[in-house]
């Protein structure tokens, strides 16, 4: 066998093996900031633009890690918009939590 290969052959490739995580940079335990939003921020197009939804009008929580927003919740309906190509569901629940107690 190749050395390549056999480097390639004895290498863990479970999914649930840190080091994969980091490489495809979906790392549920970086820090997340979670922000508050009234504006139309060219990130948060862009968010809305791959999730093929309208941003959530009004004022917004937006969940960000790494200074790049994954989701994004409408305090006043709701709505959501997140990154499809991350594991962004769990984000969108957290803020939906967070807009929740604001709303109290």
């Amino acid at each position: 066998m190749f050395p390549s290969f056999f480097h390639h052959a004895t290498r863990s490739y479970h999914p649930a093996d840190p080091a994969r995580r980091r490489a495809r940079g979906d790392d549920l335990g970086q820090p997340v900031t979670i922000r508050v939003s009234e504006l139309r921020e060219p990130a948060l197009e862009r968010l809305a633009a791959l999730d093929g939804a309208p941003l959530p009008a009004g004022p917004r929580l937006i969940a960000e890690i790494g200074g790049r927003p994954i989701a994004a919740v409408g305090l006043r309906g709701g709505e959501a918009v997140a990154d499809p190509f991350e594991r962004s569901a769990p984000f969108v629940e957290l803020l939906r939590v967070r807009a929740g107690q604001l709303a109290r």
